[in-house]
């Protein structure tokens, strides 16, 4: 019985995520005895969400994507999320395509967003999933694609943001100007624009070693804003 019930968590959880397989596992062993327990709700989620990417994709008509999209509890946001990643899998011509149907659902989106106007979500589905098939049957080999570049750009920012120059406390202490104010203060910026605007330039500069030798001839590259660098881009 024990074992009927483990191979049937098995088939129930299983995904590439090993970590959270054994976490899962785990936990419904803590009494000793393999009991599972309704503690997999957020990763059953993502399985949600993958399975209904899959539909959008291979479903045999544009109206079956549609109606498999309308009987599932995922949150829209979710589905565009996915959508705009596997795109990127699609050749350009047709990546431009899906992409310009998804953008009419984010118009929609954004109205909701400003106006309450909840009729609209109808037309995000539409053009999230009736749009999208015809486009992604085309392609028999393509997989839902997790979008990870919030995530890398919320960590990005975050690391930015850590770059900032003294407090007026500091400086009327007469604290060491940070990397971000010296390197500022080198290409007449203030460090507000600089911390926003230019490190990512920098960065791309570096990989050019002619450049980067030249930029620390004249001061303007040194270890210190190296390794701000590093820290933002690594």
């Amino acid at each position: 019985y024990a074992e009927s019930k483990l191979l049937a968590f098995i088939e129930k959880h299983k995904s590439p995520d090993i970590r959270g397989f054994i976490n899962d596992l785990q936990a419904s062993c803590i009494h000793k005895e393999f009991n599972p327990t309704n503690i997999f709700e957020k990763r059953l989620y993502k399985s949600k969400i993958e399975q209904l990417i899959n539909d959008i994709i291979h479903s045999d008509s544009a109206k079956e994507a549609i109606q498999k999209a309308s009987y599932q509890d995922v949150q829209v946001d979710d589905i565009v999320s996915y959508l705009e990643e596997t795109i990127t899998q699609l050749e350009p011509n047709s990546r431009l395509k899906a992409l310009l149907e998804l953008s009419k659902a984010d118009t929609y989106k954004k109205r909701i967003y400003k106006w309450q106007y909840w009729r609209y979500l109808v037309y995000i589905y539409f053009y999230a999933t009736y749009a999208q098939n015809p486009i992604f049957r085309k392609f028999e080999n393509l997989e839902p694609k997790e979008n990870k570049r919030l995530l890398q750009s919320w960590i990005f920012g975050s690391k930015v943001q850590s770059l900032k120059g003294r407090t007026r406390l500091q400086k009327n202490k007469g604290e060491d100007k940070t990397a971000i104010e010296e390197f500022s203060n080198l290409i007449h910026r203030s460090y507000h624009k600089t911390r926003i605007e230019e490190l990512q330039y920098l960065h791309l500069f570096m990989q050019d070693k002619e450049l980067v030798q030249d930029l620390e001839e004249r001061g303007i590259l040194d270890e210190k804003v190296k390794s701000s660098l590093n820290y933002c881009f690594n």
